[in-house]
């Protein structure tokens, strides 16, 4: 997730900044855009790990694998 972090705080700075320096104000647009992307992107990912993490693998119902999470999550809740 730091990755993607600043991977989008660095792309967005850039694109903000009008002079070498960068204003305050430049600094936290490109901290609350990249914290945004980065919530809306990993968000899903940490949900199925989760989930998978805390299932107990004797139950019928549980996830096969990482697809098998996906798949059923989307099927089933939206």
């Amino acid at each position: 997730s730091w990755g993607i972090y600043l991977y989008f705080y660095d792309l967005i700075k850039k694109q903000l900044i009008k002079d070498n320096t960068p204003t305050k104000k430049e600094t936290l647009i490109a901290a609350i855009g990249s914290g945004i992307i980065t919530a809306f992107t990993v968000n899903p990912i940490w949900v199925i790990k989760t989930r998978m993490q805390l299932q107990k693998n004797i139950e019928p119902e549980s996830y096969k694998g990482l697809f098998d999470a996906i798949k059923t999550i989307i099927k089933e809740e939206g």
